[in-house]
């Protein structure tokens, strides 16, 4: 991942402060998200609309369908990046009345994010996520990792080491930075269909015979096998939009995100 030559402003999040989150941009109007009319959906998007909400279960270690005005409230920290701004609410959405939308930049020099991370307990030893996401893109450049949408992370930090879901020109890719500076990398069996919503489920067990699975839409899924040791202490959960590289400005959507750990 390439060092990011924009300021970063990293928000610790307390429930309703709100007006701490205004600082991070000029733009970032009144104490509480925006809401983007996102108008008609899809005719794709026809049969998803109304869907119930995870939420409604209290037992998730984390839950956000982002439909409460106090959206930040459940999460640590806010990345956003100098180029972009907050986060904001937003009418397409999987369940109603709104979903999370996360804007990034274009620029092949620098890396441009706006995305939301929880702390996990330092004795996390399994993690299960399910969330649903809408790149708005057409595509990044050439594949081969150089260039990226990164959707979620499990990471001590927005540009530390961790196991990511990115996606470029090929398709959707399980990423794992490992702690000699190398990664692994492996591709799905298919790429995201830009301008529709997607479900994605994943699975990591923290040790040194670790694992991690992702699929996406139930059918397209990968593994990887690797010590995940250096990742199970001070590591956070991040969601949002990462790009780096040659990617355009896009806008992703998320929607009904729930994180059980043990």
């Amino acid at each position: 991942m390439r060092r990011a030559l924009v300021a970063v402003f990293l928000v610790p999040l307390a429930a309703c402060l709100f007006p701490a989150l205004d600082s991070l941009d000029s733009n970032a109007g009144d104490a509480s998200p925006d809401v983007v009319d996102a108008g008609a959906q899809d005719a794709s998007d026809a049969s998803d609309a109304g869907a119930s909400s995870p939420c409604a279960d209290a037992s998730h270690f984390l839950c956000d369908d982002f439909d409460e005005p106090d959206v930040f409230a459940p999460w640590t920290t806010l990345y956003v990046s100098s180029d972009t701004t907050t986060p904001a609410l937003d009418t397409d959405c999987v369940s109603h009345p709104y979903s999370l939308a996360c804007a990034t930049s274009a620029s092949a020099s620098f890396d441009s994010y706006a995305r939301l991370m929880k702390t996990l307990p330092d004795t996390t030893s399994t993690a299960h996520l399910e969330f649903d996401v809408k790149l708005g893109a057409i595509s990044c450049d050439a594949g081969g990792g150089d260039s990226f949408f990164e959707i979620f992370k499990f990471g001590s930090g927005n540009e530390t080491a961790g196991v990511e879901l990115k996606a470029d020109d090929v398709g959707w890719f399980l990423n794992a930075d490992v702690s000699d500076g190398g990664a692994i990398m492996t591709y799905l069996s298919s790429a995201p269909a830009y301008g529709t919503w997607h479900h994605v489920l994943a699975d990591v067990t923290f040790s040194t015979s670790g694992t991690v699975s992702v699929s996406v839409d139930g059918v397209s899924s990968a593994q990887i096998a690797l010590d995940l040791t250096f990742a199970q202490q001070n590591t956070g959960f991040l969601l949002g939009l990462y790009t780096s590289g040659s990617c355009p400005a896009t806008v992703a959507r998320f929607d009904n995100a729930a994180l059980d750990v043990q």
